[in-house]
């Protein structure tokens, strides 16, 4: 059977009209050219070729051999063009892990950017508000918030973005404004329990016996409740913001805001796909810069 790069060869000297032109094509020596030539008729059985001082001519096995032989090196050509398209415009399904809703929020911005930039990417992001398992094979991203992940894939910090209390105005006009944490326990609260006051705050706020009117892991809830007026809740300040400006939310205390990590991580098998790398690359440039979620929380922008 002949090989691929053989008939590829064979097909190159035919379209080149001789040995010498082919091999001056391919940057291969004439004596090589020709002999593969010789060896590839041996293993066939038959002559390809009628060799003159001047020119080749094809045989009628030739002109039928060369017909496939041609289609096979247009088929080469397209699938290297295929990867040079590939490696210029990265493509692909890129699956993500979240803990956290992002609603209207700035996660909706970044990715949405990402995907505007890279109109050949799709991308399919999970909500896993029980907390992502950093080892989890399935996807390509995730990201995580505390401590920094233990896991043997690659971890990149992206900053710390800070929590904060916040009520409506009706409710502080119901019920007063807590001047201290001390106050606290006197109020109803919203408790979103994928952020709770017990583990990510300072410790000020540490300790308090807190009446809980409402108890949610989704922060579209935990936030329209707050601004529906039922109690004060512990929220991410950057999906807050918004509010704030409009009057339907008053930050509280603001002097007991807390830092929170947030961390990416990426399948070790993905990290050479452009496809992840690029996202990562995205995301470093939005977040991970120095004082890059101070900005977004002033409403700032990128």
């Amino acid at each position: 059977m002949a090989s691929l790069d053989d008939m590829v060869l064979f097909a190159a000297v035919v379209r080149a009209g001789s040995f010498t032109a082919a091999a001056r094509a391919l940057g291969q020596p004439l004596s090589s050219v020709s002999r593969r030539v010789q060896q590839l008729e041996a293993a066939l059985g038959t002559r390809l070729l009628e060799r003159t001082t001047r020119s080749l001519r094809m045989t009628e096995a030739g002109q039928v051999f060369f017909q496939h032989c041609q289609q096979l090196a247009t088929q080469a050509e397209d699938a290297e063009r295929a990867l040079q398209r590939l490696r210029q415009e990265p493509s692909g399904h890129l699956r993500m892990a979240l803990p956290f809703s992002v609603d209207d929020s700035w996660a909706t911005a970044v990715l949405s950017t990402f995907l505007g930039k890279y109109p050949k990417i799709s991308l399919e992001a999970i909500l896993l508000p029980g907390g992502v398992d950093p080892d989890d094979d399935t996807m390509d991203v995730l990201f995580a918030y505390g401590a920094r992940p233990e896991t043997h894939h690659p971890v990149i910090p992206l900053g710390t973005p800070h929590i904060g209390l916040f009520a409506s105005p009706r409710y502080l006009q119901r019920a007063g404004v807590p001047q201290s944490p001390e106050d606290l326990p006197q109020h109803d609260m919203v408790r979103l329990t994928t952020l709770p006051m017990e583990v990510y705050s300072p410790a000020a706020l540490q300790g308090l016996d807190l009446n809980y009117r409402m108890i949610t892991n989704e922060l579209l809830m935990a936030r329209l409740t707050c601004i529906d007026g039922l109690g004060i809740g512990w929220l991410p300040l950057i999906s807050c913001l918004r509010f704030v400006k409009q009057g339907a939310l008053v930050p509280l205390m603001p002097e007991l805001h807390f830092a929170l990590p947030i961390w990416l991580i990426y399948r070790s098998a993905s990290r050479s796909m452009p496809k992840v790398a690029l996202l990562a690359e995205h995301l470093m440039g939005l977040l991970g810069t120095q004082g890059a979620w101070d900005a977004l929380e002033k409403g700032q922008g990128w």
